[in-house]
Formats: C-alpha cells, structure tokens, sequence
C-alpha cells in the first residue's frame, strides 16, 4: 500500500490516478462523480489525496529516493485530528512528509523520504461513512465570498465560514446580495482613497465583498434605474452600524462629486457632532447610538447630490438624568468640560470637576475627562464641524451654557417641609448659576421647581410639590432642555443642508437605527428600541421572503414556499390600536389614577393569551414586570416608571419661565406647537411618547418601503469589544434570530435579480431569452412581465454590457472616423474652388487699382509726417516728466531738511502775554504731514501777541484754529478722550496767566476751562455712568414696587367680585382706589427719573458733537462773536477784554 496522486480534471469532467506506469485509468463512476461535485462547490482545481492501491509516490524536483512501501492508506478527516498523527509520521519519515493547511488550493501533500510505516486509519476507500467526511472537509477547505454558494448549508458550515474569514480579517461576506459585516474592533487598512477608486463600477469588476461596493450598486440602481434606494443597517448595539453608516455616507460622496463640493463636505461633517450629542457608553457599546436617525441624500438625475435631510427617532433622554450601572452621560457633557479646561472657560460655566456634578457621577474619571486626549480631541473635532457646516458662534455660545444649565440644576437638592411641600437644600450659588446660564430669573425659577401654579375654573391654585415631586420636576427640566436642544440641531442642520429647498429627482436613504438591547433592567426606552428592530426584522422578512415568494407567484413561476420566523404577531402584541402593549399604556397614561402595577395587570389580562404567545406574565400580580419574546430573544421588562415616562410632562410654569428666556435661543425652543396641544372642550388626549414614537415608526416604514432596500447586517463577534476574539454563541445567536440561513436557501433557490420587460409583452420574452442565450447564462427563469436571473447573472450582463459599449464606441470611432475624412474631402475641394475665385478677383483687381495705390501712397506719407509729430510730442512729454521728476526730488529734499529742523524744535513755544495772560503755541508743522494751505486761507502773524492768526478769504473771518489741524489722518483727534497726556484736541489751546496758573481755551465755542478737556470730558461721563446707574437702580426698584402694587390691585379686584355686602364691597374700592393712586405715582416718579435721565444724555451728547465742527463751521458760527471782541481788541483777534472779567459760558476763569 502507498500514497497516490488523483488529479481531477473539471475541464474533461475525468478523475485520473498517476499510477507507476503513468498510465491513467478511472475510478468507479460513483467516487469520481462525488468527487468532481465536491471539487466544483469548493472552486479549486486539483486535491491530492490518499487511496488504496499499489502507486508510485508523489517526488519532490530532483529526488532520487525510492517510494516507500506501506500496507496501509493515510485518511484525514479534520485538520486538529490529523495534527496528532502528523507528529508520528514526522518521526519515522523524517523531511520527507509536509502536511499544509487546508485553507490552500492542496489539502494533503507528502514528498518522498526515507522508508516509513503509516498507521492505519481506515482500510476500506469506499466505507459509506469514511466518503462523505472526507467530501465535506473537501468542500470547506475553500470559503467562498458569497454564502449562497455553499453547497452543504448548515448553521456549523455558515459559522465556520464566517469564523475562518474573520480569522483572516475578510470582514465582509455576501449572502446574495446582503452584506454581512463582522465588527473587527480595529481600524483596517481597507478604506482608502485608492481602494474607492477600485470599487467603482464594481459591477464590472471582479472585486471582494465590502461595503463600498454595496454602496457603489445602490448608487448606480438609482442613476440607471431611477429608483430611490435606501440602505437598511441592522444589528445589535456595539456591531458597528454607525461606522457602517459613515463608510457608506464617505463611499457616497465620493462617488457623487460633481462640482457642490461645499455641500458633500457638510454631509461628511455633520457625524462628529451628531455622535457627541447623541451618543454615550453602555455596557454593550462604548459609542453606542441612543437615537436613531435617517440621512436621506437628494440628487439630480445625473446623480448629483442637490441636498439632505435628517430625521432622528427616540432620543434617549432619560440618560440625561439617570443610567445603569458602568454606563455614562452623552459625550458632549464630558467634551465641554475638557473644551472648558481647554479654552479657559471654567469660571464662566463655574466648573469645578466633572464628577461633582451628579448627572456626571459615576463616569470617566477627572484626570481622564480634564487631561486626557480623547475628550480634548472630541472637542476640537466638534467646534470645528459645526464651524464647517454652518452653525452660528453665538448660537454655539448659547447651546455650551444651556448645557452647563444642566449641570447645575442637577445639583439642586431638595427636603420635606411636611403639608406636601419641601425646600430648596442646596447652596443658593447654584440656583444662582442655573439662572444666569439659562438667561432668567432666580426667584422665578425657585418658585417653578418647587410649586406648580393651576387655573381651574376661574380659581388660581397653588399647588406645592413633594420633595419627590420636586426632584421628578427637576429632572423633567432638564430632560426637557436637552430635548429642545437634539431638535434644535437636526433643524439647523437640515436647513444648511437644504438651503436650496432642492426637491430631488431621486433619493438615496440611509438607516443608522439603535440595536436591539437587553439590559438588566429595561424600561420603557429599551421596549421602543427593541420594537424598532422587531419592525426592522419585519420589513426584512417581507422584502426577502413573503415579497419574493409573491412576485414568483404573480410572475406564474412555480416555487415551493421556504418557512421563515415571522414576526408579525408579536409586532401585533405590541403595536395593534387599542389591545396591544402601546395602547394599553397610553390609555393608562391619560387616567390620573393610573398606576404602573395597574397598567402591567392590564396587560397581562389582555395579552396572556394573545396569538403570539410572545406574552409573558409576571410572577405575581403585585410585580412591575413582564417578558415579551423577541425576534432577538426574550427580554425582561421593568414596569416602573412607565406611564410617568410615557406622559413626559413638565410644568406649565417651567415652560413659561424658559419661553421668557433672556437668551432667544432658548425662549424660540419653548414656543407652544398649537398642533400638539388637547383642544379645550375636546375628547383629544393628551399626547404621549408613544403616540409620537408611534408616528415616527409608521412614517419610517413608509419612507423605506418607497425604496429598493440594501440590506446589511452587522455581527458583534464578542462582547467585550476586543479584536479577533470570536464568541460562537454569540454570533450564532445572532444569526439565527436574523435569518441568515433562511435567506441563504431563498438566495440559492430564488433568482434575485428581476428585469422589467420594455418591449411588447408578446415579443420581450424572446427578445429576453435570446439575450440571456447569448450571454451564455444558465438557470434563468421567464415570467409574464419579468425576467428572473441570479445575482451573479446581474455582473455576467454588466461586463457583457460593458464590452457591448467599448465595441459600440469602437464602431462609433470608425463611422465618425469615415464621416469625417467624407467631410474633410469636400471640404478641400471647395477651398479649391475657393481660392480660384480670389485669385480671378485679385487680378481684376491689380488692373483696375493704379489710381488706388497712388492714393495710398500719398496716405502712407501723410501718416509718416504725423508720426514724426507725435515722436515730437512724446520727447517734449518724457522731458516734462523729467523735469517734475526733478522738482519733486528737490522738493522731498527739503522736506527732509525741514522734518530735521523740526526734530531739533522746541514742540512749543510762549506768545506774547497780553491782558495777563499768554498762550503756548504749539510747534506742529503741518505743512510737512498735511500740506499747503487750501487755497482760500491766508496764513499771518499778529504783532501783539507774536502769534499766527489764519483768515479765510472767501468769508472774510478769522480764527486761530489752524484749518489743517482739522485733517482728518495727520490733524488733532476730534474726541478729547482719544488724547493722551498733554496732547490736545482739535480747537484748543492752553494758555497760563502771568502768576502760572494754567487754563485752557475751547476755540470753537469760545470758552475758558481750568481742567485739560480729556479730564473734563472724562468727569462729565463718569457724572454721565453714576447717573445712569443710579437711574437704573431708582427705576428697577419702582418698577418693583408697581408690580407688588398691581399683584395687590388683582388679589384686591377678586375680593370685591367675591364680596357679598355693599359695606365690605365699598371698603374694598376705597383700598382698591388707594392703591390705583400710589401706581400713578409711581409711574410719575418713573417717567420723571426717565426724563431726566434723557437730558443729561443729551447735554453729553452736544458737548459730543462740538468736536466735529471743522474750522470753516467754527468760524461762521462765532464769526459775530469774535468781530464783537475784535473790535475793542489791539490786535486783530485778541480780546480787549481783562482775564478777570471774562466770563463767557461754561468759562472757569473768574475763579482765578
């Protein structure tokens, strides 16, 4: 007995055994036909394994050893019990044996060696039972990358495949045309830009299995097809949806660019900060999705993206203000405290560290949170796309305070005071910060957490809360701000995502939707999570089998009915009107004394018996639990708290209080929705979360089912989220609840690509049987309007198409190469004919155009001599220009000259003292930073007082105001408060009497002043600020006591409607009278203190805009007044007044 080669040979459909004589001879018919079966479903060419008989043995290149001799035949079964039989063999054959694993194309090979004895592991090659092992490990020793393929399907085959890809990170698999994702937890390296460019068009192409490819078959179905798409991303809660979603938006874009650049970027942008507001950590997930959301991307019909539009479904709320154990708040809590530390803004949100805070308890550590990397990086990451996409920074501003609101409120802590009323325990800074945050008033705002004010048939009640009560109403506060707050984003963002309001020819959706979850404990979140999977898992089920089955009946093709677990009854337990879970609960909710123990007894009444048989009751009748079985699995829910959550009310008078807000952010995510409020004098109920989840969930389905889905299926392979850890069970439970083998046998049974006919229903199925003839498909099926392939049939066509149109454009080339050298030849021939026609004309013309040149040579001379005229002008004009070239060279000489003397100047100088007093003249030199003087000013020297005067001509007035001191850049500044140390401001000059006491004139009004103008100025606006101030505070404090007044007129106007004598009655109209008069006053007081507060501004005001006359407006303004003093004056402009008796207004003067 030795080892033999089998060779099979597909192609002559032959099993040959390489004997010691070369020559080949068959095998049974039956082994040879098992074994070419076998070889075919594993897609490799040859295997070599062991049989009985006498055969040379396999050689290695250039070995010369003889075959060893054994009596017995080497069978394998499986690689790990081969592995112990290996080592002996090694032992006794030594190099000459190599066993290789059975991932290769050769399963077994054994290269010759010394001689040695094989242990007998069977005798018999035909044994029944030894055949069909052998055939199996054959058939897996190649995974194939579509599951639909395999030929033996069980749920061992499909894990092992599944696990063997894994192993090799081949984290993509098709089963058909549904993609099956294994969450590797790591980042791979098959994302890249060059592997995108490889997966376009990959129809064409003969590619791996990956997400972008189901992208790319989305996006060219709605081009060619013009059919909307949706992509359906499904899976458990940690399995990778999210970063499905953004590998599919990222593959999109990609594809799609054409030009809206701005627009594809904001698509891609908006992940970062839609992940920090509605993202945390679970037990399950550390970026785990608490919302779901649809991204529905609208293109023209090139398939150019035109806009987007978000919706988000079920915000997780409550995780704001409570969550199990290990679990934390959403990440932007945690951004904005490492965002805060970052920038510097801790006092401004008055943070101290992250887990003081009990909404943040029980989360990442300080040090994590403050100095970490992650939280920083999260935080850059979100300013910067809410930069990118559109969001204003005062909006911003106000979103990072409300936040910090929330914080802060949580902090409040309250007591029982006894009657149904508590306290407020904490420290009053908080209430304080919470109120300056949120832009309102404190005392307002302890007067909302603590008490509700009702209004009940004409009666007001003030209605105390418990400190339970108080803690309830507190948190539904901040619940009730991050809500309005999630709804805020996802408006803004679609509106800068649809800023065209652009209505697409066609849209492609995309489905990013929470997990179903299974917690220790499961509330009411958990129950709309997991039906939202069950309604998914429905949707599939109806698009994979009962829509499948039924369009090959309509079709009149026979196919034999696959049973799947349909999950339509238990959705009917929760979801029917009235009798399922949703109804009874938002009937409970609408009854005051409605329990949770009430709604979980009318529940388990109701539904015990239901035909689902997916109810199931608690224990006891006083337990606040029931189980409901899922697609997914029996899941546990804890009934506490149920209709208080499905209510989701919050206080009248917070919401009044938060409308009223400073901050117009907030008061607009207040406003009343007139269309969510009960009518009064109505039957309406009031609204519940489930109504509204109901809504969400109907309008889902809608919108996907006026899609053609592409189904992906996410796989959690362990659940410690750790890389290639593989958990069986727990991939094996989610197969099976998802149908993966289910859909497998209708992907192999079923044909899944499906081709409307386009033609005559007579002539199109033999119009479409020609072309599947001719593409050389086979198992294709004919129905009345449709044609039915498999999957890969739809690739076989797009590369048949594919070289249709490269041969179609080839034999465009040459008939449009043929029509063009047709052109080209007539086209020269008319040249010709052309150019015989000029050259006739031409002649015609040198006959008759004597007299013609003569006249335009005598052009050409007229033209020369105007020429050499201009050459004239031109030198004449250089020369000018050198000339003024020259002037000016001289002249900024001088100026250098003169800016040196000036430096060396004195920066001022005395006058002449005149009438006990002089004035120092200041050295400014304006001549070199402005200029000349305008033309109609004259400038000249007073002999008196040895000072320069300026005169305008034109109006025959003087001044001593330099009119380029005015000049608007190198001048005076206009605003004495812009001076500084002893500059002065345009029209003023200091001046010192003949014992130094300084004084300063005002030129422009004519006044004396003792103090600089900057130090007047700043007097009279610090009177001007103190006024203000006082003002403000007069005016607050009566604004005050009119509003205790009027709160007394209202409390004073029901007593005398409820008053029953007239004595009591006329008392009470004189206190009314009596308090009706002390507001008048008040409001006197207030319009008075208004009054005059209005004219001191406006005193500040005009002394203001006395700096903006220009000397021409100060000189016509005081023209008579000086002409007055000028006339009893020596000199033309001096006084001839003492400076003791000169009291002009506002002068400080007469005190000296």
């Amino acid at each position: 007995m030795a080892l033999a080669i089998i060779s099979i040979d597909l192609t002559q459909e032959k099993v040959v055994i390489q004997n010691n004589s070369d020559a080949p001879y068959n095998l049974k018919d039956h082994y040879a036909e098992n074994l070419l079966g076998t070889v075919r479903s594993a897609r490799f060419d040859t295997i070599i394994i062991p049989v009985q008989g006498t055969v040379s043995l396999y050689t290695a290149p250039g070995s010369t050893q003889p075959p060893p001799e054994g009596p017995d035949v080497l069978y394998f079964f499986n690689y790990d019990d081969l592995q112990p039989r290996a080592n002996h063999l090694l032992r006794d054959a030594g190099d000459g044996l190599r066993l290789l694993d059975p991932d290769h194309d050769i399963v077994c090979e054994i290269i010759s060696g010394d001689s040695a004895t094989m242990d007998l592991l069977s005798d018999n090659i035909h044994d029944p039972e030894v055949l069909p092992r052998t055939l199996e490990l054959a058939a897996t020793c190649h995974v194939p990358e579509n599951l639909a393929e395999l030929n033996n399907m069980s749920i061992s085959t499909l894990m092992n495949a599944l696990h063997r890809r894994y192993a090799e990170q081949r984290i993509y698999t098709y089963v058909g045309d549904i993609l099956i994702a294994v969450n590797p937890y790591e980042r791979l390296p098959i994302y890249t830009h060059h592997l995108q460019e490889q997966y376009k068009d990959a129809a064409t192409k003969d590619l791996p299995p990956h997400i972008f490819a189901v992208a790319d078959r989305a996006y060219n179905a709605m081009v060619l097809n013009k059919r909307d798409q949706t992509f359906v991303i499904s899976g458990e809660s940690g399995a990778g949806k999210t970063e499905s979603t953004k590998l599919v938006v990222k593959h999109i874009v990609e594809l799609c660019r054409s030009g809206n650049t701005t627009l594809e970027n904001k698509i891609k942008m908006v992940n970062p900060f839609l992940e920090a507001f509605g993202n945390a950590k679970t037990v399950m997930n550390d970026n785990s999705s608490r919302f779901g959301k649809y991204l529905e991307l609208k293109f023209d019909e090139t398939g150019g993206v035109l806009g987007g539009e978000m919706l988000h479904y079920l915000l997780e709320k409550s995780r704001v203000v409570t969550r199990n154990a290990g679990e934390h708040n959403f990440h932007i809590f945690y951004n904005l405290f490492a965002g805060a530390q970052l920038e510097g803004r801790n006092d401004h949100f008055a943070f101290s560290s992250p887990n003081s805070h009990r909404y943040l308890a029980g989360g990442p550590s300080d040090d994590e949170i403050l100095h970490g990397h992650r939280y920083t990086t999260e935080w850059r990451e979100v300013i910067e796309s809410m930069h990118y996409v559109g969001f204003a920074s005062a909006d911003m501003n106000c979103v990072w305070d409300l936040l910090a609101a929330i914080l802060h409120l949580g902090d409040v802590t309250f007591a029982d005071i006894g009657n149904d009323a508590s306290k407020i325990t904490s420290s009053d800074d908080i209430l304080k910060r919470v109120a300056r945050l949120l832009a309102i008033n404190e005392t307002n705002l302890r007067k909302a957490l603590l008490h509700v004010v009702q209004h009940t048939r004409g009666e007001t009640i003030i209605k105390n809360f418990t400190d339970e009560k108080a803690v309830d109403n507190r948190d539904s506060m901040a619940k009730a701000i991050y809500t309005r707050i999630f709804d805020w984003v996802f408006r803004v963002v679609n509106e800068l995502l649809d800023e065209e309001h652009a209505s697409g020819a066609h849209t492609l959706g995309m489905l990013d939707i929470f997990g179903f979850e299974n917690f220790k404990v499961n509330s009411l979140e958990q129950l709309c999570i997991n039906v939202t999977n069950e309604q998914l898992q429905n949707y599939f089920n109806r698009h994979i089998f009962i829509m499948e089955q039924d369009e090959y009946n309509a079709e009149g093709i026979d196919c034999s009915r696959i049973d799947f677990p349909d999950n339509q009854p238990t959705l009917d337990l929760m979801l029917q009107k009235g009798t399922g879970v949703f109804g009874i609960c938002d009937e409970q909710a609408n009854f005051p004394k409605a329990t949770d123990l009430t709604f979980t007894q009318k529940c388990t009444a109701g539904l015990s018996n239901h035909a689902s048989q997916s109810y199931k009751a608690p224990r006891s009748e006083r337990d606040l639990k029931f189980t409901i079985s899922h697609y997914a699995g029996p899941v546990d829910y804890t009934t506490e708290g149920f209709l208080e959550k499905n209510r989701d009310k919050i206080s009248e008078d917070v919401k009044q209080l938060l409308h009223n807000s400073s901050h117009s952010l907030l008061a607009a995510m207040f406003e009343e929705d007139p269309s969510r409020a009960p009518v009064p004098g109505t039957m309406r109920k009031q609204p519940t979360v489930l109504m509204g989840f109901k809504r969400s969930l109907q309008d889902l389905v809608k919108r996907l089912d006026a899609c053609e889905p592409h189904f992906i299926r996410c796989i959690k392979p362990n659940a410690t989220q750790k890389p290639a850890n593989w958990d069986a069970e727990l991939v094996e439970r989610q197969l099976t609840y998802a149908g993966v083998l289910e859909t497998i046998k209708i992907r192999k049974r079923f044909k899944l690509v499906k081709y409307q006919f386009y033609e005559e229903p007579e002539e199109s199925p033999q119009t479409c049987h020609e072309i599947a003839e001719s593409a050389q498909l086979d198992n294709f099926q004919l129905g009345s309007n449709k044609i039915f392939m498999k999957y890969h049939h739809a690739e076989v066509l797009s590369k048949e198409a594919s070289k249709q149109s490269d041969a179609l454009i080839f034999v465009q080339k040459i008939v449009k190469g043929f029509i063009a050298r047709q052109q080209y030849v007539a086209q020269v021939e008319a040249k010709r004919r052309q150019d015989a026609l000029v050259t006739s004309l031409l002649g015609s013309i040198d006959a008759s155009s004597f007299p013609v040149a003569t006249r335009m040579q005598q052009l050409a001379q007229e033209d020369a001599r105007k020429l050499a005229e201009r050459r004239e002008f031109l030198e004449r004009l250089r020369q000018d220009q050198a000339r003024r070239a020259e002037e000016e060279a001289r002249r900024a000489a001088a100026l250098s000259m003169a800016q040196a003397r000036r430096a060396q100047e004195e920066p001022r100088k005395r006058t002449k003292p005149t009438n006990g007093y002089m004035i120092w003249q200041q050295n400014e030199h304006f001549e070199l930073s402005v200029g000349p003087l305008p033309p109609q000013w004259r400038k000249a020297l007073d002999p008196t007082t040895e000072r320069f005067y300026f005169k305008d001509y034109q109006t025959q007035t003087t001044t001593w105001i330099d009119p380029r001191s005015g000049h608007q850049e190198h001048g005076r500044k206009r605003n004495p408060l812009d001076c500084n140390d002893s500059e002065l401001p345009f029209g003023w000059d200091e001046g010192e009497t003949e014992d130094g006491k300084q004084f300063w004139i005002n030129h422009l009004d004519g006044s004396h002043h003792d103090e600089h103008p900057r130090i007047k100025m700043q007097e009279q606006q610090t009177r001007l600020d103190d006024a203000e101030a006082r003002n403000v505070l007069m005016t607050q404090h009566i604004v005050n006591e009119i509003h205790v007044l009027r709160e007394k007129q209202s409390r004073q106007k029901a007593k005398i409607s409820t008053a029953t004598d007239k004595q009591t009655r006329e008392s009470l109209q004189q206190q009314l009278a009596s308090i009706s008069a002390s507001i008048l006053q008040l409001q006197r007081r207030l319009t008075g203190a208004k009054a005059a507060m209005r004219i001191l501004a406006r005193s500040f005001a005009g002394s203001q805009t006395m700096m903006a006359l220009t000397p021409e407006q100060a000189v016509k303004k005081y023209a008579k007044r000086w002409k007055r003093l000028a006339s009893r004056s020596t000199s033309p402009l001096q006084p001839a007044i003492s400076l003791q008796t000169l009291t002009l207004p506002g002068s400080r003067l007469n005190r000296f």
